[in-house]
Protein backbone atom coordinates (compact mmCIF):
# COMPACT_ATOMS: atom_id res chain seq x y z
CA UNK A 1 0.00 0.00 0.00
CA UNK A 2 2.88 2.40 0.67
CA UNK A 3 4.62 2.37 -2.68
CA UNK A 4 0.54 2.56 -4.21
CA UNK A 5 0.12 5.47 -2.23
CA UNK A 6 3.45 7.08 -3.03
CA UNK A 7 2.72 6.48 -6.74
CA UNK A 8 -0.83 8.19 -6.46
CA UNK A 9 0.71 11.25 -4.48
CA UNK A 10 3.35 11.55 -7.59
CA UNK A 11 1.01 11.38 -9.93
CA UNK A 12 -1.04 13.78 -8.18
CA UNK A 13 1.09 16.34 -7.52
CA UNK A 14 2.55 16.11 -11.42
CA UNK A 15 -1.16 16.31 -13.04
CA UNK A 16 -1.83 19.35 -10.07
CA UNK A 17 1.31 21.13 -11.48
CA UNK A 18 0.01 20.93 -15.18
CA UNK A 19 -3.20 22.25 -13.92
CA UNK A 20 -1.52 25.43 -12.31
CA UNK A 21 0.45 25.66 -15.86
CA UNK A 22 -2.27 25.61 -17.75
CA UNK A 23 -4.01 28.41 -16.15
CA UNK A 24 -0.45 30.56 -16.03
CA UNK A 25 -0.96 30.31 -19.69
CA UNK A 26 -4.30 31.48 -19.86
CA UNK A 27 -4.57 33.92 -18.17
CA UNK A 28 -1.28 35.39 -20.00
CA UNK A 29 -3.31 35.54 -23.07
CA UNK A 30 -6.73 36.25 -21.80
CA UNK A 31 -8.32 39.47 -22.49
CA UNK A 32 -9.28 41.76 -20.17
CA UNK A 33 -12.09 43.98 -21.40
CA UNK A 34 -11.74 47.83 -21.08
CA UNK A 35 -12.81 48.63 -17.48
CA UNK A 36 -16.48 49.61 -17.44
CA UNK A 37 -18.53 51.73 -14.73
CA UNK A 38 -22.14 50.83 -15.34
CA UNK A 39 -21.83 47.00 -16.53
CA UNK A 40 -19.42 44.20 -17.63
CA UNK A 41 -17.50 45.32 -21.28
CA UNK A 42 -17.77 43.46 -24.23
CA UNK A 43 -15.34 41.66 -26.07
CA UNK A 44 -13.67 39.72 -22.73
CA UNK A 45 -14.38 36.11 -23.68
CA UNK A 46 -16.24 35.96 -20.63
CA UNK A 47 -13.84 38.13 -18.53
CA UNK A 48 -15.59 41.32 -16.24
CA UNK A 49 -13.79 44.22 -15.35
CA UNK A 50 -15.70 46.73 -13.53
CA UNK A 51 -14.35 50.23 -11.91
CA UNK A 52 -16.72 49.71 -8.93
CA UNK A 53 -15.55 53.12 -7.14
CA UNK A 54 -14.21 56.54 -8.13
CA UNK A 55 -13.38 59.81 -6.13
CA UNK A 56 -16.94 60.85 -5.54
CA UNK A 57 -19.30 58.03 -5.62
CA UNK A 58 -21.50 57.19 -2.98
CA UNK A 59 -21.76 53.99 -1.01
CA UNK A 60 -25.22 53.72 -2.79
CA UNK A 61 -23.28 53.91 -6.25
CA UNK A 62 -20.39 51.72 -4.75
CA UNK A 63 -23.08 48.78 -3.87
CA UNK A 64 -24.70 49.29 -7.09
CA UNK A 65 -21.62 48.57 -9.32
CA UNK A 66 -20.52 45.90 -6.94
CA UNK A 67 -24.43 44.33 -7.38
CA UNK A 68 -23.39 44.09 -11.64
CA UNK A 69 -20.49 42.10 -10.97
CA UNK A 70 -20.78 37.92 -11.33
CA UNK A 71 -23.00 35.87 -8.38
CA UNK A 72 -21.18 32.44 -9.61
CA UNK A 73 -17.58 31.11 -8.69
CA UNK A 74 -15.06 32.13 -9.90
CA UNK A 75 -11.21 34.32 -9.65
CA UNK A 76 -11.24 37.67 -8.84
CA UNK A 77 -8.66 40.54 -8.54
CA UNK A 78 -9.04 43.50 -6.65
CA UNK A 79 -7.00 46.33 -8.39
CA UNK A 80 -6.92 49.93 -7.31
CA UNK A 81 -4.73 53.47 -7.36
CA UNK A 82 -4.56 53.99 -3.96
CA UNK A 83 -1.12 53.64 -2.37
CA UNK A 84 -1.02 50.50 -1.23
CA UNK A 85 2.90 49.99 0.25
CA UNK A 86 4.53 46.56 -2.47
CA UNK A 87 1.09 47.02 -4.92
CA UNK A 88 4.12 46.91 -7.67
CA UNK A 89 5.03 43.35 -7.13
CA UNK A 90 1.95 41.77 -9.29
CA UNK A 91 1.99 42.46 -12.72
CA UNK A 92 -1.51 41.78 -13.65
CA UNK A 93 -2.54 45.25 -15.75
CA UNK A 94 -6.10 46.21 -17.66
CA UNK A 95 -5.82 48.52 -20.93
CA UNK A 96 -6.06 52.10 -20.20
CA UNK A 97 -6.55 52.23 -16.31
CA UNK A 98 -3.32 52.85 -13.39
CA UNK A 99 -5.02 50.97 -11.57
CA UNK A 100 -2.63 48.00 -9.49
CA UNK A 101 -3.22 44.43 -8.29
CA UNK A 102 -3.70 44.18 -4.65
CA UNK A 103 -5.43 40.86 -3.90
CA UNK A 104 -6.89 37.90 -6.18
CA UNK A 105 -8.95 35.36 -4.76
CA UNK A 106 -11.71 33.05 -5.39
CA UNK A 107 -15.09 32.11 -4.19
CA UNK A 108 -18.45 30.29 -4.99
CA UNK A 109 -20.34 33.91 -5.35
CA UNK A 110 -17.96 36.62 -6.04
CA UNK A 111 -20.68 39.59 -6.25
CA UNK A 112 -21.20 38.63 -2.35
CA UNK A 113 -17.49 38.21 -1.71
CA UNK A 114 -16.39 41.24 -3.11
CA UNK A 115 -18.85 43.11 -0.97
CA UNK A 116 -17.16 40.95 1.96
CA UNK A 117 -13.75 42.81 1.02
CA UNK A 118 -14.58 46.41 0.34
CA UNK A 119 -17.85 47.50 1.96
CA UNK A 120 -17.19 45.19 4.35
CA UNK A 121 -19.92 47.34 7.35
CA UNK A 122 -22.73 46.71 4.67
CA UNK A 123 -22.00 43.34 4.03
CA UNK A 124 -21.89 42.60 8.07
CA UNK A 125 -24.88 44.39 8.40
CA UNK A 126 -26.75 42.35 5.40
CA UNK A 127 -25.35 39.61 7.29
CA UNK A 128 -27.34 40.47 10.69
CA UNK A 129 -30.43 40.89 8.87
CA UNK A 130 -30.61 37.56 7.23
CA UNK A 131 -29.61 34.83 10.66
CA UNK A 132 -29.79 32.03 8.26
CA UNK A 133 -26.61 34.14 6.28
CA UNK A 134 -23.61 32.78 7.60
CA UNK A 135 -20.68 35.57 6.60
CA UNK A 136 -17.46 35.14 4.82
CA UNK A 137 -14.62 35.18 6.92
CA UNK A 138 -11.08 35.98 6.04
CA UNK A 139 -11.49 39.62 4.40
CA UNK A 140 -8.51 41.40 2.70
CA UNK A 141 -6.27 43.36 4.78
CA UNK A 142 -4.19 46.44 3.89
CA UNK A 143 -2.49 46.71 6.96
CA UNK A 144 -1.27 44.03 9.40
CA UNK A 145 -2.83 43.64 12.59
CA UNK A 146 -5.38 41.88 14.61
CA UNK A 147 -8.56 40.64 13.33
CA UNK A 148 -10.23 39.08 10.34
CA UNK A 149 -9.72 42.52 8.17
CA UNK A 150 -12.45 43.93 5.62
CA UNK A 151 -12.15 47.60 4.97
CA UNK A 152 -15.16 50.11 3.29
CA UNK A 153 -13.50 51.70 0.15
CA UNK A 154 -16.28 54.19 1.10
CA UNK A 155 -14.63 55.90 3.86
CA UNK A 156 -11.31 57.68 4.06
CA UNK A 157 -8.49 56.98 3.36
CA UNK A 158 -9.84 54.60 0.28
CA UNK A 159 -12.25 57.06 -1.21
CA UNK A 160 -8.95 59.38 -2.87
CA UNK A 161 -8.34 56.05 -5.43
CA UNK A 162 -10.17 54.22 -7.87
CA UNK A 163 -11.46 50.64 -7.22
CA UNK A 164 -11.59 47.89 -9.50
CA UNK A 165 -12.78 44.22 -9.86
CA UNK A 166 -11.53 42.19 -12.52
CA UNK A 167 -14.02 38.69 -12.74
CA UNK A 168 -13.07 35.31 -14.41
CA UNK A 169 -15.92 33.57 -13.93
CA UNK A 170 -15.38 29.93 -13.16
CA UNK A 171 -19.02 28.12 -13.71
CA UNK A 172 -19.02 24.23 -12.51
CA UNK A 173 -16.13 25.09 -11.13
CA UNK A 174 -15.16 23.09 -7.52
CA UNK A 175 -12.69 24.74 -4.87
CA UNK A 176 -9.61 22.92 -5.40
CA UNK A 177 -9.53 24.30 -8.82
CA UNK A 178 -10.48 27.21 -8.52
CA UNK A 179 -7.12 27.29 -5.69
CA UNK A 180 -5.00 26.10 -8.80
CA UNK A 181 -6.43 28.67 -10.75
CA UNK A 182 -5.19 31.22 -7.84
CA UNK A 183 -1.61 29.86 -8.25
CA UNK A 184 -1.63 29.99 -12.04
CA UNK A 185 -2.65 33.58 -11.94
CA UNK A 186 0.47 34.03 -9.45
CA UNK A 187 2.71 32.00 -11.54
CA UNK A 188 1.99 34.54 -14.40
CA UNK A 189 2.04 37.39 -12.65
CA UNK A 190 3.04 37.26 -9.47
CA UNK A 191 0.75 37.76 -6.14
CA UNK A 192 -0.84 40.69 -5.16
CA UNK A 193 1.11 42.06 -1.97
CA UNK A 194 -2.74 41.75 0.23
CA UNK A 195 -3.72 38.67 -0.98
CA UNK A 196 -4.16 35.49 1.71
CA UNK A 197 -1.03 33.48 1.47
CA UNK A 198 -1.00 29.55 0.76
CA UNK A 199 0.43 27.57 3.12
CA UNK A 200 3.91 26.00 1.66
CA UNK A 201 2.81 22.49 2.35
CA UNK A 202 -1.21 22.60 0.87
CA UNK A 203 -0.66 19.96 -1.66
CA UNK A 204 -0.17 17.44 0.77
CA UNK A 205 -3.72 17.87 1.69
CA UNK A 206 -5.32 17.72 -1.81
CA UNK A 207 -8.14 14.89 -2.04
CA UNK A 208 -8.57 14.94 -5.58
CA UNK A 209 -7.94 16.68 -8.81
CA UNK A 210 -10.96 18.66 -9.66
CA UNK A 211 -11.98 19.66 -13.25
CA UNK A 212 -14.45 22.19 -15.42
CA UNK A 213 -12.08 25.34 -16.02
CA UNK A 214 -12.68 29.06 -16.29
CA UNK A 215 -15.41 30.03 -19.33
CA UNK A 216 -13.98 30.56 -22.56
CA UNK A 217 -10.31 29.10 -21.64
Amino acid sequence: MKDLLGEFIERQEAMANEIENRFKEYFRAAVVPPVGASGPAPGGNGVVAIEIASPGCSADDVLARIRLLPRGPGLYVIMTTCDIPGRDVCTFAVRDSDVKAIYRGHSSNVGDRIMSHLTNTAYMAMCDAIPSKKPWGGFIKIAEGVGDGGIDITSVPYTTGKWTVVVFPMEGSSEPLRRLAEEGFSLAFGTPVRSIKEPKNRRGKRSKIPSASPTGM
